[in-house]
């Protein structure tokens, strides 16, 4: 997967006990490995659902509340309309984009 951290605009998540194994290194490219636990997958993936559903049309039956958040909506049920395999594309997305950004940030400042 590609991830370009220049194009962020949005805030990212602070992921903790992530470990970035770096796979392979070339001259301009560089293969890494993340490996975080269950828990942060998760703290993830409640973000991105959040975050999806905001963006997401009105669902019929359930009402908005200021701020675009649809309230009551069952997650299983929010997980159905929006696609699974959206929700983790975008965890995915967002967990690459996160990790990536801060190990840039610490190389940055050991440097």
């Amino acid at each position: 997967m590609e991830a370009s951290i220049a194009e962020t605009s949005e805030k990212l998540i602070a992921l903790k006990n992530v470990k970035i194994v770096i796979e392979s290194q070339e001259e301009d490219k560089m293969q890494v490995r993340v490996d975080l636990s269950g828990d942060e997958t998760q703290k993830v993936f409640n973000k991105a659902l959040t975050n999806l559903a905001r963006s997401a049309p009105p669902i019929p039956g359930f009402r908005r509340e200021k701020g675009g958040k649809t309230t009551k909506v069952p997650r299983e049920f929010l997980l159905q309309i929006l696609g699974e395999d959206r929700v983790t594309n975008f965890v995915i997305q967002e967990i690459v984009t996160s990790t990536m950004a801060d190990y840039v940030k610490k190389g940055k400042s050991e440097r």
